[in-house]
């Protein structure tokens, strides 16, 4: 097996891979974007990587947690007053963001694998409202099942190299 990697600054990456199977090469070329933080993201630079995944034709994409921020739901101290955005406004970007991706690959599998950061809201909603729970999933405010995109939540094991 064989890994090359092509990493940005916002641990953005190109994974490809050659296994053999059935005496035959079978390469696939995985796009793996993580960390973005919408709406902190840098633009440019998640476009240019997106490019280049259009460009090299990747096979599938991977999102590795923490593509959303929801920093007024971060329980790491006194929130920044500068700050405005509302968490209406960061579920908004990540749809935006989710459905342009959607858009670029339409017909390769997108996968995204909720981080810490989207877990913010579901603890949030169990600690403080959790008979919403089944109302207010992060999964079902993305449209992702809408958007064929597979989720997974928060912590779970997803084996990119034993999976189609």
């Amino acid at each position: 097996m064989s890994c090359r990697y092509f990493v940005t600054e916002l641990v953005l990456v190109v994974l490809i891979y050659e296994t053999l199977s059935r005496n035959e090469i079978m390469s696939k070329r995985i796009g793996v974007i993580n960390d973005t933080h919408i709406p902190f993201h840098d633009v440019k630079a998640v476009n240019l990587v997106l490019d280049i995944f259009q460009d090299i034709k990747i096979d599938k994409l991977i999102l590795n947690g923490d593509i959303a921020d929801f920093i007024n739901l971060s329980l790491h101290g006194p929130k920044d007053p500068e700050i405005q955005e509302s968490i209406q406004d960061e579920i908004n970007a990540v749809l935006d963001f989710l459905k342009d991706l959607r858009r670029r690959f339409l017909k390769i599998p997108i996968v995204f694998l909720f981080g810490n950061h989207e877990d913010r809201l579901d603890r949030w909603i169990m600690k403080n409202c959790p008979s919403f729970w089944n109302f207010l999933r992060l999964d079902k405010m993305l449209q992702l099942d809408e958007l064929n995109i597979e989720w997974y939540p928060y912590n779970y094991e997803y084996q990119v190299f034993n999976s189609n």
